[in-house]
C-alpha cells in the first residue's frame, strides 16, 4: 500500500450517542464544550472539518479520513470527563471504524475505536468520499469512554460525512 497523506474539505457530523448527550445536559452541572479552534456544534450537531486523507494509491478507496475538533463532556462536579478530539473513520476490509484521540488535555494522544459500522464508503463522481450510515455499534472501549452504562455493540449515533481529496 502506498499511502498519500492530503488535506481535504468536507465535514463529519457525529453525535456520538444522543441518549449520552441528552444524560449530560440534564445534570445540574453538565456540560457539552467544544474545545477546538476548528468545527464545532452546528444545530445540534457535533461538526468536524476534514484536515486530511490517506488514501491507499492501489485501490484508490482512502482508508483513513482525518477530522479534526474536539468536543468535552462534563458532569458531577469533574467526577464525569470525556474528551473527544480529531477523530477518524478508518476503513477496513468489512467494517468501518470510528476513532478519536480520548486523551485528557496534557496526557499523550490516545486513539481509541468508539464505534464500527459494517461496510465502507464508496467513491463517488469526482473522487468525493459520500457515507451516511444510520448506525453504529460501541466497542468495549466505546462502551468504556461513556462510563460503562451501555454494553458494547449498543447502538450508537450513526455519522454522515462528505470529503473530497485535495
Amino acid at each position: 500500500m502506498t499511502a498519500i497523506d492530503d488535506v481535504a474539505t468536507g465535514q463529519l457530523r457525529w453525535n456520538v450517542k444522543e441518549s449520552f448527550r441528552e444524560y449530560v445536559r440534564e445534570l445540574p452541572d453538565g456540560e457539552e464544550k467544544w474545545t477546538a479552534e476548528v468545527g464545532g456544534i452546528t444545530d445540534g450537531d457535533l461538526v468536524f472539518p476534514a484536515v486530511a486523507v490517506s488514501l491507499d494509491a492501489e485501490t484508490a478507496v482512502p482508508p483513513t479520513f482525518k477530522f479534526g475538533g474536539g468536543v468535552r463532556f462534563t458532569g458531577y462536579r469533574g467526577m464525569l470527563r470525556v474528551d473527544i478530539k480529531d477523530p477518524w473513520i478508518e476503513v477496513g476490509e468489512a467494517e468501518t471504524s470510528l476513532t478519536a484521540d480520548t486523551a485528557p488535555p496534557g496526557v499523550p494522544p490516545r486513539r481509541t475505536v468508539i464505534a464500527t459500522v459494517p461496510g465502507r464508503p464508496a467513491v463517488v463522481e469526482g473522487g468525493a468520499c459520500v457515507w451516511h450510515p444510520e448506525s453504529t455499534a460501541l466497542t468495549a472501549a466505546g462502551a468504556a469512554l461513556l462510563g460503562s452504562v451501555y454494553q458494547p455493540g449498543t447502538e450508537a449515533a450513526g455519522f454522515s460525512f462528505e470529503v473530497l481529496p485535495a
